[in-house]
């Protein structure tokens, strides 16, 4: 690992430090612990934040410019930006049900994401839509921690709305995540009631339409000529024929039912 962190700290030409995370716990499944799920994004959050001297205050508006009487104001714009927050999240977890069900949010058990190119557009139409309400805030009403909260999720979108013209979405898969490895999201489900199992039920029901649209993305993207290096698809082939079996006892989705 320190040797990979000085060849990539060497081939950027820079003196900057390079953070390189290993971890001996963790596969290449979506399986994980939630506790992990968030501590990675705030170290490298943090480690991007110190690198790049990020301070609470906004360069372009200055703790100056605030109002004479900037408490009452001030609690009315942050309680609008977090609000705004809740309902981003609210909406995150129902368009990304497996990412919901990584986190331990049981309400969209039963579903797949959406991967059809109008669920695609819609969510990309979101993204600017929220762009334009992140916007709308007056930075100089926000205090240190706010506006820092404010520029990081605006990053974030932006970023999000950057990538869109790339059509990354129709290289759908890796060799470390796709469809092909879905049924380890059940690794991350506890099932204990009877509901539970039936949501399982449900998502094995509607997996047709989830694999038929991962196809249409992926027919899209040969066509566009949008595809993964034939090294990274190098361990697909395999990790599909896992999948495919005689016995549906023996199948990696079984898994839940022979607990």
């Amino acid at each position: 690992a320190r040797k990979m962190a000085a060849l990539m700290q060497a081939a950027t030409s820079s003196s900057a430090p390079i953070l390189l995370k290993y971890d001996t716990q963790l596969g290449h499944t979506g399986a994980r612990p939630v506790a992990r799920t968030i501590e990675d994004p705030a170290d490298e959050l943090s480690f991007l934040a110190l690198q790049l001297g990020v301070t609470p205050a906004d360069a372009g508006v200055k703790t100056s410019q605030r109002t004479a009487s900037p408490a009452a104001e001030d609690t009315a714009e942050e309680e609008r930006l977090n609000a705004l927050f809740d309902e981003d999240w609210v909406w995150l977890l129902k368009e990304a049900p497996t990412f919901a069900s990584f986190l331990g949010d049981d309400r969209y058990n039963d579903r797949w994401p959406d991967v059809s190119p109008d669920a695609i557009e819609r969510r990309h139409q979101h993204q600017k839509a929220l762009l334009a309400r992140l916007d709308k805030f007056d930075r100089t009403q926000l205090g240190s921690d706010a506006l820092l909260n404010w520029k990081l999720y605006r990053r974030q979108v932006e970023r999000e709305l950057e990538e869109y013209p790339h059509r990354m979405f129709l290289v759908p898969l890796t060799q470390r995540e796709g469809i092909q490895d879905e049924s380890s999201l059940a690794d991350s489900l506890e099932f204990e009631k009877v509901k539970d199992y039936d949501d399982w039920l449900a998502r094995l029901d509607s997996f047709p339409i989830y694999m038929d649209q991962t196809i249409a993305l992926m027919r899209q993207g040969i066509t566009e000529r949008r595809v993964q290096p034939r090294v990274t698809m190098q361990r697909v082939p395999g990790q599909i024929r896992k999948q495919i079996v005689d016995d549906p006892t023996k199948s990696l989705y079984f898994k839940p039912f022979l607990t």
